[in-house]
């Protein structure tokens, strides 16, 4: 059996990734900036609280088209 991985981050929001990773990329644009390095990203903030329609469509426009997310299920259900 063949299968594809995904390199990616466990979210992407981390302000101690600033000097190390970012460097001065303005915060609002982290998440384009993981998405021209990698394969796929987590989605952590899900696992806290439900995130809004309009929160998803924000991703999907600041990603290449067809950029894989991994949405994590939330607390109350996984745990």
């Amino acid at each position: 059996m063949s299968g594809k991985a995904h390199i990616g981050t466990s979210g992407w929001n981390y302000k101690t990734w600033r000097d190390g990773f970012y460097g001065d990329t303005p915060q609002k644009q982290w998440l384009a900036f993981c998405a021209e390095r990698f394969t796929g990203i987590e989605v952590n903030g899900t696992f806290y609280r439900l995130q809004e329609k309009s929160t998803y469509k924000k991703w999907r426009d600041q990603t290449p088209n067809g950029f894989p997310f991994a949405i994590k299920g939330h607390r109350y259900v996984t745990h």
